[in-house]
């Protein structure tokens, strides 16, 4: 799959994505008890787009765990779109604390060269 048909709604964000690879843990409300492992290909304050090899559909809500930039996150999202094994997750429910937090992050992921891992490339 293409990478322009991944991101092909890409205009109608509010926010830049920013390519980083960071590794997620993530709780299904569905399914409490497994904790599921990602990547992420982008990020922005208001949600990831993460490469996974659990299925994931529309509307499905978790709790997300992530370190970015040494900062711990536990956060609330909902998969808003799913193709393939990539889906874009938006965060639910942020405070002005962890909005804040979650801008200054993608303000410092903005100021360093982009990964070059391969998993990043579609």
């Amino acid at each position: 799959m293409a990478a322009d048909e991944i991101f092909r709604n890409s205009d109608r964000r509010r926010e830049d994505r920013i390519p980083a690879k960071i590794e997620l843990h993530f709780n299904a409300a569905k399914d409490a008890a497994k904790a599921f492992k990602s990547f992420s290909l982008n990020f922005s304050p208001g949600g990831l787009c993460v490469r996974t090899r659990d299925s994931h559909q529309i509307g499905d809500r978790m709790t997300v765990h992530l370190i970015v930039e040494g900062q711990p996150f536990d956060l609330e999202c909902v998969v808003q779109w799913v193709r393939g094994p990539v889906a874009g997750m938006r965060f639910e429910g942020l405070t002005a604390e962890e909005r804040v937090k979650l801008e200054r992050v993608a303000e410092a992921l903005r100021a360093r060269p982009p990964p070059e891992d391969e998993e990043l490339v579609l």
